[in-house]
């Protein structure tokens, strides 16, 4: 069986970040054979960065072919949603250029963005649980420590259905079947064509990883945007805004109502994907019967 493992890392201005997240690679327990970086013209020292801490783990570098690739287009400025999408997909594609001429074929293929630090175990426990179940399409690490500027940091569990796009695997097979393209909202969009075409998409919660407080670069109010994006029923939106403020995250909730509510009212586009906006529209009950 071929269990080869590719991540793609998309990178806009991350120099505070990248010596954690090659640290945190490098020392995995297992070693990921491709790792393409993408440069998302950075007006930083990203790519130096990288380039020199990688150069620190020899043994690292003898076991995984690191790719690093240049991607620009359009406006040079941090952003989610389409732009990210973009991002990722010019790595998928050199992905499949990168199969072809090499002629190999990688069975596994992660996305790891550059604030996500998984614990030295992520790859090995995450494939090996994706081996016990051939029904799994995409899954990820389901605990995230999630840090504040002065240090502090709280605990997420995600839920069981839900696979972050920050630090996500995919099962080849189901991203091939699937596809990966450039569109709003694109994690949650193959997330959904995923589950609707039968895969499972799961996250486990004795598998973490360490990341930068959510909303660190984005603001709630883009999630907020993205429920109403992704056809979330305005019902069930507010239930979830209400156990975020009932935790104790009280202004974060109302970015999240900010950003539906304004999103709603501005008309913003929404997904088009059939199967995406089927699913999103009746989450509740899929989530019943536990897809």
């Amino acid at each position: 069986m071929n269990n080869l493992l590719a991540i793609i890392t998309p990178a806009k201005n991350e120099s505070a970040n990248v010596t954690d997240l090659v640290r945190s690679v490098c020392e995995q327990s297992l070693i990921p054979d491709l790792w393409i970086f993408v440069n998302d013209s950075s007006t930083d020292d990203t790519e130096k960065r990288f380039r020199e801490e990688v150069g620190l783990y020899s043994d690292f570098v003898n076991k995984c072919d690191i790719q690093i690739v240049k991607h620009s287009y359009g406006r040079n400025e941090y952003a989610l949603g389409n732009k990210y999408s973009r991002v990722v997909n010019y790595g998928m594609q050199f992905l499949k250029e990168y199969e072809t001429i090499n002629g190999s074929a990688f069975n596994y293929v992660g996305v790891l963005d550059c604030d996500v630090f998984p614990e030295r175990l992520y790859y090995e426990k995450l494939i090996g649980k994706m081996r016990m179940n051939d029904k799994i399409g995409i899954a990820a690490g389901g605990t995230h420590f999630e840090f504040y500027p002065d240090g502090r940091y709280f605990t997420t569990i995600c839920s069981q259905t839900h696979a972050p796009g920050g630090c996500r695997v995919w099962r080849k097979n189901c991203l091939d079947q699937t596809g990966y393209f450039i569109s709003i909202s694109q994690d949650s969009v193959s997330e959904a064509r995923a589950i609707m075409l039968g895969w499972q998409v799961r996250s486990f919660s004795d598998i973490s990883v360490r990341m930068r407080k959510r909303g660190g670069k984005s603001s709630f109010r883009y999630y907020g945007e993205s429920e109403y994006i992704r056809w979330i029923p305005s019902w069930y939106f507010y239930l979830k805004a209400a156990k975020l403020y009932i935790k104790g995250h009280h202004q974060s909730a109302k970015d999240y109502v900010y950003g539906y509510s304004r999103a709603k009212q501005e008309n913003l586009p929404r997904l088009t994907d059939p199967l995406a906006k089927k699913y999103y529209r009746y989450r509740f009950y899929y989530k019943l019967i536990g897809k």
